[in-house]
């Protein structure tokens, strides 16, 4: 186990406390130490101060799992610790010197995907979370790389999409994808690596989105439907309570 309470001990516990439906504070401070390293690379997770505001550097939301996702990947368990050490990871960079940012914070993203795995989670969920953290920091630093990344993503599921609607419709041959079908399977690879260093991040939200998306869509549905029948309850009642609202959270704003 790669994380540590305050006296240097294996961790088994987290002091959380919850503030808002999805704000916590960290109550006891926790460390880090990849396996393997020395003990100067130990990174200290401080402790939130529960006296002040839950916003900002002073809460966290955990692993930012969108609701429609949580019956695949949940927004606390295993990774909890390695949430929490993105998070503040992710402060550091987001306060440091403005030419060191982005570097930083790839470096935060990167000991994540370390984090999770030492934490018992497996490669496949943690390359797909640290790809999702890898996108999402270009919405902060690099707005425009972010749209750009996001509808090149899209147009790749839509693609791959595409291919197998043409094999399922008889546009492969009895010998298997002829090599036209192939290589369109493979155009989201080619052209990904124009983003270079963030290639492998697009290559995993690209691809493992096309898989999953079906499944976010069937979440947000069910949220849909589960919020029609909550608006139901709510006019029976006589609207003598607030009106029902889409998931079961809010997403955690940060502020600067």
């Amino acid at each position: 186990m790669p994380f540590f309470d305050e006296h240097g001990q294996p961790l088994d516990r987290i002091y959380l406390l919850q503030r808002a439906p999805r704000h916590f504070q960290l109550l006891e401070p926790i460390s880090f130490l990849e396996v393997g390293r020395p003990e100067s690379e130990r990174v200290q997770i401080p402790a939130h101060d529960p006296d002040r505001p839950a916003v900002g550097d002073n809460q966290t939301d955990l692993a930012s799992v969108p609701t429609v996702l949580w019956g695949l990947i949940a927004s606390y368990g295993r990774q909890t610790s390695a949430a929490l050490l993105h998070d503040h990871l992710s402060d550091e960079a987001r306060h440091g010197d403005p030419a060191t940012r982005l570097g930083r914070r790839r470096g935060a993203d990167h000991l994540f995907r370390i984090a999770l795995i030492e934490s018992s989670i497996s490669a496949t969920r943690s390359w797909i979370m640290w790809a999702a953290v890898a996108i999402q920091k270009f919405w902060e630093f690099r707005r425009w790389q972010a749209i750009v990344m996001t509808m090149h993503a899209i147009i790749g599921v839509l693609l791959l999409y595409a291919v197998v609607a043409l094999a399922i419709g008889g546009g492969g041959s009895e010998r298997g994808f002829p090599l036209w079908m192939l290589a369109l399977l493979a155009l989201p690879a080619a052209t990904g690596l124009v983003w270079w260093r963030d290639a492998m991040a697009f290559l995993v939200v690209t691809y493992c989105g096309a898989f999953l998306a079906p499944f976010m869509v069937a979440g947000f549905l069910g949220q849909l439907v589960l919020l029609g029948l909550e608006a139901v309850g709510w006019l029976v009642t006589g609207t003598r309570t607030p009106p029902p609202k889409i998931g079961p959270t809010v997403m955690a704003r940060r502020q600067p």
